[in-house]
């Protein structure tokens, strides 16, 4: 009998569910939906005030039809906590709700409920606490156990200001101990971006909780700010888990004035996956010491990245230093049959790793970071000849590095003053292990002849196995490696190295 019950009240509640049309945004807010129901909106809607709390503690479907609903710049968007569907619906120009005079999500804040979106746009929407307290989260954000899943959408042109700005499409989670869940399949994540007067992070998306992204592309979203802060992520924060597949991250950026910039794409200071994915034209652009112009892996993180093109990221800066033209890693990671190419540095100071800087962990002040390198290719990956100095236009190395079954060609350091290494500058109390690899046609040259390393700078331990040299140059002719007298080699191969 209990089992017939609950069946009959399922068919009850399916068949009590309401198809309700509205046409105006008076109709919206006046339409009294009960859970279950779906709002069929048949025509452009345009806010005259605040969604907010309207549909809170209902299962709803809000079927859009390509319309769209204008929050003129003035008005916020949804607070939603259940069963929540958006489909086919257009948010534009939302503006976030407040509290403490901090502003977040300017079209959605699902406040731990379950969001399906789907073919849906979101444009224009923003958070603006205006320079003070916190901006997060310019079109959705997703917080106290709540999950998203994101099908086929667009966010564009959507952004988050304040002291502290994060996320200038999409903030998932705040505290680990309410984690929080999204997906995002065959989208489009572009033009958003973090602008905060003392610190911006995430572009596009800020993560604390956990974000699989498949097939989606993240274009020319970027952290700014004024002066004398920080920029971290010009795509992406990340403080949780992500996992990136299939995807295309392109021409995202850090830029700013007297700003320490971090990370042109992606800052991650935990847990971060890619696989089969593009990784290209990302750049950071700042006055003080830019950094990773692609990827910023943090100390106490983990970054894994396979069958991977990363191409033509870049640093700049007219008066510091440049530390890792595509990745800095200052913790743990992996590379595997990835494509460095076309990598860059051109700062006026040193230029050290054009395609990756592997350093030390700062807070340890140790050895423990460390590089894994497999199957992977490097290729014209230079320094340029505006640089005073340049050390590495592959690969700079303090910390411990393994290197397996890779090739380098064609990289070349090409500074004023010196040059070092044209493919590995080695330096540091740790070890460089490489094994089964190719090094051929690098070059480190400068206008005073001060070009040394042709292939490898050594100023550490080095140990090679197997390994091929051929046509490396530096300003003193054919020179594979130059070992400096701090520095050691083991050779273990009948191969010929110029030293």
């Amino acid at each position: 009998r209990l089992f017939i019950l609950i069946i009959c009240f399922s068919i009850s509640t399916e068949v009590n569910a309401n198809d309700i049309q509205v046409s105006t945004f008076s109709e919206l807010i006046n339409s009294h939906p009960v859970s279950g129901d779906t709002l069929d909106i048949i025509d452009d809607l345009s806010s005259d005030e605040s969604i907010g709390y309207n549909f809170y503690g209902l299962d709803i479907t809000f079927k859009g039809n390509n319309h769209s609903l204008n929050g003129n710049n003035v008005f916020a968007g949804f607070v939603l906590n259940q069963e929540s569907n958006f489909n086919k619906i257009r948010m534009l120009d939302c503006k976030g709700q407040t509290y403490n005079n901090s502003s977040f999500a300017g079209a959605i804040y699902n406040s731990g409920g379950n969001l399906h979106i789907t073919e849906s746009e979101f444009s224009g929407n923003f958070v603006d606490a205006a320079g003070f307290n916190f901006g997060v989260g310019g079109a959705l954000y997703n917080l106290s156990g709540g999950s998203i899943d994101i099908n086929n959408a667009l966010f564009d042109d959507n952004y988050a200001n304040g002291a502290s700005a994060y996320g200038g499409a999409i903030a998932n989670g705040y505290q680990t101990t309410n984690p929080t869940y999204m997906t995002i399949n065959n989208s489009i994540i572009r033009n958003n971006y973090a602008e905060g007067s003392v610190i911006a992070q995430a572009g596009a998306i800020f993560n604390n909780g956990t974000i699989d992204i498949n097939n989606t592309t993240l274009e020319s979203n970027r952290v700014l700010n004024g002066e004398n802060y920080f920029l971290e992520g010009g795509a992406i924060y990340n403080l949780g888990t992500m996992n990136i597949t299939n995807s295309t991250i392109n021409n995202n950026y850090a830029e700013g004035t007297n700003t320490i910039g971090m990370g042109g794409a992606i800052y991650n200071l935990q847990t971060l996956t890619i696989d089969n994915s593009t990784i290209s034209g990302n750049y950071v652009n700042t006055n003080y010491v830019p950094t990773g112009g692609a990827i910023y892996n943090d100390e106490n993180s983990t970054t894994i990245i396979t069958n991977t093109n990363i191409t033509d990221n870049y640093l700049t800066s007219v008066s510091e230093e440049g530390r890792g033209g595509a990745i800095f890693n200052r913790s743990s990671i992996t590379l595997e049959n990835c494509n460095f190419d076309g990598n860059h540095i051109n700062t006026t100071e040193t230029g050290e790793g054009a395609a990756l800087y592997n350093d030390l962990n700062s807070s340890s002040g140790s050895a423990s970071s460390s590089a894994q390198i497999l199957n992977t290719t490097f290729n014209n990956n230079y320094i340029s000849s505006e640089t005073q100095t340049g050390k590495g236009a592959a690969i700079f190395n303090r910390s411990d590095m393994t290197i397996e079954n890779s090739n380098f060609t064609n990289n070349s350091v090409n500074a004023l003053d010196s040059s070092e290494g044209g493919a590995i500058y080695n330096n540091g109390n740790t070890v460089l292990t490489i094994k089964n690899s190719t090094f051929e046609n690098n070059s480190s040259k400068s206008s005073t002849g001060e070009g040394r390393g042709g292939a490898i700078y050594n100023n550490n331990l080095l140990s090679i196995e197997n390994g091929t040299f051929q046509n490396n140059t530096d300003d003193t002719g054919l020179n594979d490696i130059y070992n400096t007298a701090d520095g050691t080699i083991n050779l273990n191969a009948a191969d010929t190295i110029n030293i």
